[in-house]
């Protein structure tokens, strides 16, 4: 019976030794795998925007407005000719104003009027040169 109890004794004592050599494993030791990527894409264009505009001046008000809509009449007119959709065509600024209220009053100099239209044509890429050289 000693026996038992001498290895059983010799078991307990020789435990914590066996515990204590065996490496602690840390929880918060984690390990992470980090990929990244990146990657470039050309595409051909589908739509270009083109803007295209005028300005000119006039002694009068009513001159520089009348001789504004008749260019723009023969712009817009360009522009459906060469095949533009007419919802393709949106005005994007219309301007009327003094030439004085734009660079300041000079002396014995008669006022003139400023009128001055751009637009915005929305159209298929590969037509935009041809629309551009027709305007």
């Amino acid at each position: 019976m000693s026996r038992p109890r001498n290895a059983l004794l010799l078991f307990s004592l020789t435990l914590p030794l066996v515990a204590s050599a065996r490496p602690e494993r840390q929880a918060s030791a984690q390990k992470t795998i980090e990929v990244s990527a990146t990657e470039k894409i050309e595409v051909i264009a589908e739509i270009a925007t083109l803007k295209i505009g005028c300005q000119n001046e006039a002694a009068t008000k009513d001159v520089a407005y009348a001789e504004n809509t008749r260019i723009a009449n023969k712009v817009i007119q360009a522009l459906l000719d060469s095949g533009v959709p007419k919802q393709a065509i949106e005005t994007e600024t219309l301007n009327l104003e003094q030439e004085q209220d734009r660079y300041g009053v000079k002396p014995n100099q008669p006022l003139k009027y400023l009128a001055s239209q751009k637009w915005q044509i929305r159209a298929e890429a590969s037509e935009a040169q041809k629309i551009a050289e027709n305007s």
